[in-house]
């Protein structure tokens, strides 16, 4: 016997993964593992046909299951009495779930385990892959189990996939008057009355930066569909981060809701035994009190939220400024120069403003060319630290519309934070990066090819690099065509390493580390390492360049590696392998 089954209080997502394989295993049995939710009941109430494919619970005999196909869900603990059996002997699992990097998951021998908005999405390209033809209903009910689960396209964990298999099965058939229909209720007296004490409760902690809302209540009397209570709530007041607790008879029900790639609310509610995705999640749970799970929510957002990035992370240096002395048309060479949109104004080591391109532009059309930047300059600015939360300068550079934040140690003008900065942070957070903001479409581990490239003795030196590096708290990078051919499955062992700092320092100390000699050049910043074997790795300060005039040498100034990497002629010779311990 086949059986596919998913969750308790099953969802329309769970019901739309579970249409789809039916399709994919036309000889399993539909299954409820025990309660579903209210639109889903109402739902399959009102459409026959559909209901009348699943099989009662009661009915099937345990003992014949030799193929259990599980949608939804990854953990024995939600899938009810088909928990009794997973650890049998000889039973076929196959999971399909849009979870992955579950702890404590099910042992599966097959299935698909894949990211992305809804485990409804995960399956249409099963289908595709099959020639699969939906049947109206069919395609209405996966519909409905896409928009549920990434709140009709919006949440932040949707994905490509979802919206590429809403556009398939609204093809296939799919009523979007179903989203509205069933996705779209209204409250109930009971429901109008729980949400109101709900939104007077609503209590504000922040953990490591990012802020996190709480709300609870208690009713001797349950109530359902109280789930749909936590997005409306977060709508109504515009919360990025919630957690909802709500007791009901001798059960406590916890529901998150996140909008934010810093807060992961299907990890926390693990800790309650429950479970979701990074933006939304749910836990039931026995023989606490509201007051005790409240406790218990707290200390697990204290321990399991990771600390934000910073403005340290992410800020460009050194940092390219201009002299308060200088002219408008000075100022427009400069900005032209460091390719950049606005500069810090400097009064020797304070800075008193900024001065933009746009109206270095106008003046220099109303011939102001002469003119002191101090005539035109901004002087209101933002002076955040290093350990700034990033999110916290959100507002600041997109609702003020600012060109950078300028990152202070002190008095001290240490680095800035640029509009393009946070938007390479906002965009690899909506990717589903890492809480470390690293997109993986942006950056690759090529540490397996490193090994499977280089010899001992070179990964060796690598390593030797990056520990000097983390020891004098510098960023070093291997770059240019060593890493250009190890992609590339070429043999190259000419290393160049870059340094943000002083390259020069970086290569004497590790010299003298490693019994080797050092040949340096001051003027561009310069240095090659060479070993007693003859291996000789160049180092350089990041740095850009530019030419005064056509046929001279280049001046030479210290910059961050993004800017050093600009200069380069290729994109292909524009890639860094970070050496960092921690990176590496």
């Amino acid at each position: 016997m086949e059986v596919i089954t998913t969750h308790v209080n099953a969802d329309f997502d769970c019901l739309g993964a579970m249409i789809a394989a039916k399709r994919l295993y036309p000889a399993a049995l539909l299954v409820f593992s025990g309660s579903q939710e209210k639109g889903v009941r109402t739902f399959l109430q009102s459409h026959n046909a559909c209901a009348a494919s699943f099989t009662r619970l009661k009915d099937i005999d345990f003992a014949a299951i030799t193929r259990l196909i599980i949608v939804d869900c990854q953990h024995a603990s939600r899938i009810g009495p088909f928990a009794e059996i997973v650890a049998r002997a000889g039973l076929e699992i196959l999971v399909y779930d849009h979870h992955p990097d579950v702890a404590d998951q099910i042992a599966a021998t097959g299935g698909v385990v894949h990211a992305c908005g809804s485990t409804t999405a995960l399956m249409v390209p099963l289908l595709q892959a099959q020639g699969v033809a939906l049947a109206p209903l069919e395609a209405t009910v996966m519909l409905l189990g896409i928009y549920e689960d990434t709140g009709n396209l919006t949440f932040p964990g949707t994905t490509s996939a979802d919206f590429q298999a809403a556009a398939w099965l609204h093809e296939q058939g799919g009523q979007l008057s179903a989203i509205a229909e069933f996705l779209s209720r209204e409250l109930n007296a009971g429901q109008i009355s729980l949400l109101n004490d709900l939104l007077h409760s609503i209590k504000k902690i922040t953990v490591d930066g990012l802020d996190i809302c709480v709300t609870s209540a208690a009713l001797d009397y349950y109530l359902s569909d109280v789930s749909a209570l936590a997005q409306m709530i977060c709508d109504m007041e515009g919360l990025d981060n919630l957690f909802m607790v709500v007791g009901m008879e001798s059960r406590v029900y916890v529901i998150g809701r996140s909008r934010t790639a810093d807060l992961n609310v299907g990890e926390i509610l693990r800790e309650f035994g429950g479970g979701g995705h990074a933006s939304a999640g749910s836990a039931t749970v026995k023989d606490h009190t509201v007051i005790q799970v409240l406790a218990k929510l707290e200390a697990h957002l204290l321990a399991k939220v990771n600390p934000l990035r910073t403005v340290a992370a992410i800020m460009s240096a050194p940092v390219k400024s201009i002299s308060a002395e200088s002219s408008i048309a000075d100022a427009r060479g400069q900005l032209t120069r460091y390719n950049v949109n606005a500069m810090p104004v400097m009064a020797g080591e304070k800075m008193v403003g900024v001065i933009s391109r746009r109206i270095v532009e106008k003046a220099l059309f109303h011939g102001l060319g002469d003119a002191p930047v101090t005539d035109y300059m901004h002087t209101e600015f933002i002076r955040v630290a290093p350990d700034t939360p990033i999110l916290k300068i959100k507002e600041y550079l997109a609702g003020e519309n600012q060109r950078f934040a300028p990152v202070f140690a002190g008095d001290t003008i240490v680095g800035v934070v640029t509009r393009t900065d946070l938007l390479r942070y906002i965009s690899a957070a909506e990717k589903g990066s890492d809480h470390d903001g690293k997109s993986h479409d942006n950056s690759r581990d090529v540490v397996s090819r490193l090994k499977n490239s280089l010899q001992p003795e070179t990964l060796r030196i690598l390593r030797d690099l990056g520990r000097i590096g983390d020891q004098l708290d510098l960023k070093v990078y291997a770059v240019g065509g060593f890493v250009r051919d190890l992609l590339l499955g070429a043999a190259n062992f000419d290393i160049d390493v870059t340094v943000e700092g002083d390259g020069i320092l970086f290569a004497e100390i590790f010299a003298a580390a490693y019994g080797c000699r050092v040949k340096s050049h001051e003027k561009f910043g310069t240095a090659a390492i060479v070993f007693p074997g003859g291996t000789k790795i160049d180092v350089a300060s990041t740095r850009l360049e530019y030419y005064d005039s056509p046929g001279v040498l280049p001046t030479v100034e210290r910059s961050s590696l993004k800017m050093d990497l600009y200069r380069r002629d290729f994109t292909i010779n524009t890639l860094a392998i970070a050496l960092a311990g921690a990176e590496f």
